[in-house]
């Protein structure tokens, strides 16, 4: 809808334009009068996708991402930190290019071809082996190889060893494989805490609908631990419906400041408002005449 919303719009200002241009006063004549009720067309046909636009972002059907959002104790008002932070990104930017190909041109010297790196993660007397020769040719860039995602979907779900599940995972997570997202469902139930962690934060970036009721109840859980609720309550934040908010929202007043805090930070994400940790005064919000939930 974007490019189509975008070009919508310029055409309506072109036409409003010409019927400008065109002397567009009580005594234009039949074309320029032609023109303005084009002009005033395309201006009702963009106001009313505009509309739909606004809708689709609130939409609780799918992943909700706030473009527009800032955390502003992240910023700092201080333009020569913000000149010099900007510096060092640049630095660090050119003195990896300048390594990279270096380093991987003397690993592959020293043997360490992708196919070693598979046959390390077929491995099946070593987890180690299976974790790293599958980190390396996640570094290597298979990740965007179906195989390779493939495969990795497999042992995050099959592998004996939780470390090796993590892994595969979050290698899953950092691929952004959306066909991996039953997966990490699947892994909140795993008996491992690390597993269940990698599962959660792949949630959050891959977002999935049906994951919203298992991370409510991992969030609202008093069995499991800080860590994985605390990425619990940061992932909702993908998840715009009423049944979230009011999940983070009962977060507030959380023993465990930790998950408090992130809490309020994933409702500021969700409506970009701040009501402190004032319970009533959300739900206030959520349920008033403004119905942001619908």
């Amino acid at each position: 809808m974007g490019s189509d919303f975008i070009g919508r719009r310029a055409v309506a200002g072109l036409l409003c334009s010409a019927f400008l241009v065109g002397g567009g006063q009580g005594c234009a004549s039949s074309s320029n009068k032609q023109i303005a009720r084009e002009a005033r067309a395309e201006g009702e046909s963009y106001q009313t996708e505009k509309r739909e636009h606004e809708r689709a972002a609130h939409r609780q059907d799918q992943p909700y991402i706030n473009d527009n959002y800032s955390e502003a104790d992240e910023e700092s008002n201080n333009l020569m930190f913000a000149g010099l932070a900007l510096a060092g990104v640049g630095i660090i930017a050119v003195g990896a290019a300048i390594i990279d190909v270096p380093v991987h041109g003397i690993a592959f010297l020293n043997g360490q071809t992708p196919g070693v790196a598979a046959r390390e993660m077929e491995d099946p007397n070593s987890a180690d082996n299976r974790r790293t020769g599958m980190v390396k040719l996640a570094d290597g860039g298979f990740a965007k190889v179906a195989s390779f995602r493939a495969r990795c979907r497999q042992l995050a779900q099959y592998d004996k060893d939780p470390t090796v599940r993590a892994t595969a995972i979050r290698t899953s997570n950092r691929a952004r494989d959306s066909k991996a997202t039953p997966v990490f469902i699947k892994a909140l139930d795993d008996h491992n805490e690390w597993v269940r962690l990698e599962a959660v934060k792949a949630l959050a970036n891959v977002p999935d609908m049906d994951a919203i009721t298992p991370l409510i109840r991992i969030l609202t859980s008093r069995e499991e631990s800080r860590d994985v609720r605390l990425a619990a309550a940061d992932a909702l934040k993908h998840y715009r419906s009423l049944q979230v908010v009011r999940a983070l929202t009962a977060s507030l007043n959380d023993r465990e400041f930790g998950i408090a805090w992130q809490s309020r930070a994933s409702l500021k994400y969700l409506t970009s408002r701040d009501y402190g940790f004032d319970e009533r005064a959300w739900l206030a919000y959520f349920t008033g005449p403004e119905k942001p939930l619908g």
